[in-house]
């Protein structure tokens, strides 16, 4: 249960028995048992920190070896916790993105029904032949863009009726005033 190579920077490590841990110790007893696995672990030894090890007999009978390689957990799980904040921050910065692309795509499509809405209000109180700007994005979606150039048609024809209306309504009381005087004379 003894180490036999460590780290420079643990000399203790050397000194004492890791059959007094009680992980490495249940290793061992089924070891003896003839349980021969890998097994990987984390534990808190007596007088240190918690550690990430690995436990594997070696395979001849005869030396009644067992690799165990430990490391402090905190190196160990260093680089998952790099990669789960590198793919946090990614999927954080990715977010942003396609929700400000999501929100411009937006405001291209209701850019010209809201200025279609506008228009059609405008035109239930009497101002015909207002014109909807239709924007290049809108004229690459053929539908709003569409929708836009058939909203100023309607437009323009409406101004149309409006005026050829106004206008025979002007020669209607022009003509009802001019058989007035007529008919004053007559009577």
């Amino acid at each position: 249960g003894r180490p036999i190579i460590y780290p420079s920077h643990a000399p203790a490590l050397g000194r004492q028995s890791l059959k007094n841990i009680p992980q490495v110790a249940s290793f061992l007893d089924q070891k003896d048992k003839g349980f021969v696995d890998l097994r990987v672990l984390t534990y808190q030894p007596p007088e240190g920190e918690q550690v990430l090890a690995a436990f594997y007999p070696v395979p001849y009978d005869e030396l009644g070896w067992t690799v165990v390689v430990q490391q402090p957990a905190r190196y160990a799980y260093q680089q998952v916790r790099s990669m789960a904040r590198t793919t946090f921050f990614f999927t954080l910065g990715f977010l942003v993105l396609f929700v400000s692309i999501g929100a411009f795509l937006a405001k291209q499509v209701t850019r010209p029904i809201e200025q279609c809405t506008q228009g059609a209000l405008q035109i239930s109180k009497g101002k015909f032949g207002d014109q909807v700007e239709v924007p290049k994005s809108a004229q690459l979606c053929t539908e709003i863009g569409e929708l836009s150039r058939i909203f100023n048609l309607m437009s323009v024809e409406l101004k149309g009726y409006d005026d050829k209306n106004k206008e025979l309504f002007r020669r209607i009381v022009q003509g009802f005033l001019a058989t007035i005087p007529a008919l004053a004379n007559f009577i």
